[in-house]
Formats: structure tokens, C-alpha cells, sequence
């Protein structure tokens, strides 16, 4: 029985959709039976961050409609070795995809893979509600400035409150030098304020935005 990771974000723009790309390829390739789905309705971008969008036919919500059968959505491909990937519907009505048919779809993914990594809508609407329907663990990406640990604040408390104990932090494009000037919140500061289990610290770098336009996940790189 597979387990699901909610990755998620207070706001837009923080790297939550390229650390579930870049997760979900290091997994795989560590031998993990894994697959990263994409609930961003109408804005979905894990395709690119895989490149990937040119591959893409069917979708989650032909899926929980019944339109197609689960495999037939999900999309591999030899850059992203083992990793499979299921797409949001970039065009299709969001609310065809409701709790129940959601719930399908997640059980029907636990059964075939060891880690379910769903990379989920910015913000806190209906679209992060249902993300976080059967998670095992939510990780909360944030980047050290104040704008996002304000909105990351809310999204923590709101999992807190959907009984979820496992929350986890990722602080994503720290700047030694800025920290050390005092212009950006430094480590520390940022678990004080959030009060949860430091995962992992990604220093920014360049390289990432050219990876981002190509398509080509870091860890590939």
C-alpha cells in the first residue's frame, strides 16, 4: 500500500511543482515504485517541469469520470526513468472532479505505487481542500521571505486542523549571502515561526531556471 505526499504552498512561484518533479525522479530512480500527480486544475504545470506537455492525452479527471482507464492517462517517459505521471485537466470543469471521484483515483494509485506525490494548487480553495483528502504527509514549501511564510502559516494550520501530524518543511531558494546581510529570514527564524519538522533547505541557483525552461529536472541534470 502506497503512501501520498501532499506538496504544498501558501502561494504561487515558490517551487513546489519543480521539488515534486525533482522528488519524484529521485525516488524512482532509488528503485521506489513511484507516480507525481498533478491537481492543479486549469493551471497545471508538473507536465512541463517533465517535459512532458507534449505527451499529454488524457487526464485525472477522464480518469475519475471513467473516460479512460488509469493506465491509459498515465504518462512515462525514458528522461524521467521509472517515474509515471498523471496530469491535471488543463480545460475540462474542475467540479467534475469531487471527493469521492478523487478518492478513486487515490486508491486506485496507492494500490499500484509506493509513493504517491501529488503536487498540489497554490492557496487554500476547494482545490488544496481536496488535495489533501487521504495524505499521509504534507510537505509545505516556502521560500525564506515574509510574504510567503505569512501564507505558508495558514496552510499549516489549516492541515492541523484536518488532524494531519505529519507536516513537513521545505525552505527553497536561500541566499547564504542575503541571510548573512540580514535582508532575508534566516533558518532558524523560519522553523521558529512555523513550528514544523525541517525537511530539507534548497539554496537558490541559477541553473534551476534554465532546467525549469528546458524541462529538465535538476536531478537529471
Amino acid at each position: 500500500m502506497g503512501k501520498i505526499i501532499v506538496i504544498t504552498s501558501g502561494k504561487g512561484g515558490v517551487g513546489k511543482t519543480t521539488l515534486t518533479a525533482n522528488l519524484g525522479i529521485a525516488l524512482s530512480t532509488l528503485g521506489d515504485n513511484t507516480v507525481v500527480l498533478d491537481t492543479d486544475l486549469g493551471l497545471r504545470n508538473l507536465d512541463l517541469a517533465l517535459g512532458l506537455e507534449n505527451m499529454v492525452v488524457n487526464d485525472i479527471i477522464d480518469v475519475a469520470t471513467e473516460e479512460c482507464k488509469l493506465k491509459e492517462a498515465i504518462l512515462r517517459d525514458d528522461k524521467c526513468g521509472t517515474l509515471a505521471f498523471l496530469p491535471a485537466s488543463q480545460f475540462k470543469d474542475k467540479s467534475l472532479l469531487t471527493v469521492d471521484r478523487y478518492k478513486n483515483v487515490l486508491q486506485k494509485l496507492k494500490d499500484r505505487y509506493d509513493y504517491v506525490l501529488v503536487d498540489s494548487p497554490a492557496g487554500i480553495d476547494e482545490g488544496f481542500e481536496i488535495s489533501l483528502t487521504m495524505c499521509d504527509m504534507v510537505i509545505v514549501v516556502v521560500n525564506p521571505d515574509p510574504y510567503s511564510l505569512r501564507d505558508a502559516d495558514r496552510v499549516v494550520s489549516l492541515c492541523e486542523e484536518k488532524g494531519i501530524d505529519d507536516i513537513r518543511l521545505v525552505i527553497n531558494r536561500m541566499r547564504t549571502k542575503m541571510v548573512n546581510d540580514g535582508i532575508m529570514l534566516n533558518i532558524e527564524s523560519i522553523i521558529e515561526a512555523l513550528a514544523v519538522r525541517l525537511l530539507g533547505v534548497v539554496f537558490e541557483d541559477e541553473n534551476m531556471v534554465k532546467n525549469t525552461i528546458e524541462g529538465i529536472p535538476a536531478v537529471l541534470d
